[in-house]
This record gives C-alpha cells, structure tokens and sequence, in this order.
C-alpha cells in the first residue's frame, strides 16, 4: 500500500512574497485597468500624449497614489481655480505634473493644448500688459487630474469628443482605497513633529 502524501504544513500554505506581488499587482490591473496603458506611451516619443484620470471617493490616498508613482511630480492642487499657476514647474526636473481635486474639467478643456504634453511651449498668466506671463513647456510631461466621485467626468466625457480621446480615466468603486491595509501607518500628531 501506497504511502498517504502528508497534508502541507501551514508555512506551505502560507503566500509567498512573489505571490503577494501577483496579487497587489492583479489588483491594481483592476481598479486602474488604464494606467499601464497611459505610462507605457512616454515610452516613445510622440506629437502629444493622453492624460490620466484618476476619480474616487475621498480620503481613498487617489494623491498620494499618483505622486507615487513618479520621483519629482509637482502638483497643484486645482480645486475651483479657472487657470493654472505652473510658474514653479520645472521641465527637466519635476517628471510629471499631478492636477490634484479637478472639480470640473472644463479647466482642462481650456488648456488642452498644454496638457496634451505637446512640443510647443506655451505662455501662461497672459494679461493686457503681458508683465505676468511665463512660458511653459510640457513635452512628454505625464499629465494626472485626481478627482473626488462628486465630479460629473462620465457627463463631460460624453459632450466632449476632445476628452473621449485624450483622457484615459479609472473611476474606483465608493468603497476603495488605493492602498491595502496596514500599508499606511497611523501615527500619533505628537509623533511627527510641526510640518511648515
């Protein structure tokens, strides 16, 4: 009679690192199906290049997951601003610009040759006098809107053809975060110190 294989003991069962990379990796394909694709085109270089949306409900980290996943990124923190201030934007240094709590998206509809990362350089801050404007150049810039649930992006998608075509954007579930739990540490205020 054939020896009974023993049952695997609990450390066997246990995920093993590279299968826990596979999983976090799986569950981001899921909650960001459009990422990879919107990365992978600054891979070449190209006339001009898609935007990224990032909507979801609040305090789901939606900021501090796209500052992640670059080294440099400036961010401005857009809310109900009608023009954007890019005079501290670096080309060269910062390597993507974070458009942080869009509240509508008609501010990128009306800088949408500027977002679009093309090769042209473009004045902003343009007044009758012209002693405010600054130049900014953008090209291959990744370019990221973050956005809370209450933003009607599917009602602006479906009236602008512009917006169909240029911005790639992942709408997570009410319920999700962009990151697992435990990933984020709670500390203590006292424990941090003063921030300035």
């Amino acid at each position: 009679m054939a020896d009974k294989p023993s049952p695997p003991s609990s450390s066997s069962l246990s995920p093993s690192l590279e299968h826990l990379r596979e999983l976090e990796q799986a569950r981001k394909l899921l909650l960001f199906p459009n990422l990879p694709t919107f990365l992978s085109q600054f891979e070449w270089a190209k006339d001009r290049y898609m935007l990224y949306g990032l909507q979801g409900p609040s305090q789901a980290a939606k900021t501090s997951f796209t500052k992640a996943l670059f080294k440099s990124p400036f961010v401005v923190t857009v809310q109900g601003q009608e023009t954007l201030d890019l005079r501290e934007f670096k080309y060269g240094f910062h390597d993507a610009l974070i458009l942080d709590n869009v509240n509508s998206l008609e501010l990128v509809l009306s800088h949408r040759a500027l977002l679009q990362s093309n090769n042209d350089t473009h004045r902003l801050g343009v007044s009758s006098t012209g002693i405010y404007s600054y130049a900014v150049y953008l090209w291959a810039v990744p370019v990221v809107l973050t956005m809370d649930l209450d933003v009607d992006a599917r009602a602006a998608l479906k009236k602008s053809e512009w917006l169909r075509a240029n911005l790639l954007l992942d709408v997570l579930p009410a319920d999700a975060k962009c990151y697992l739990p435990g990933d984020r540490p709670q500390l203590r205020r006292t424990d941090v110190g003063m921030i300035r």
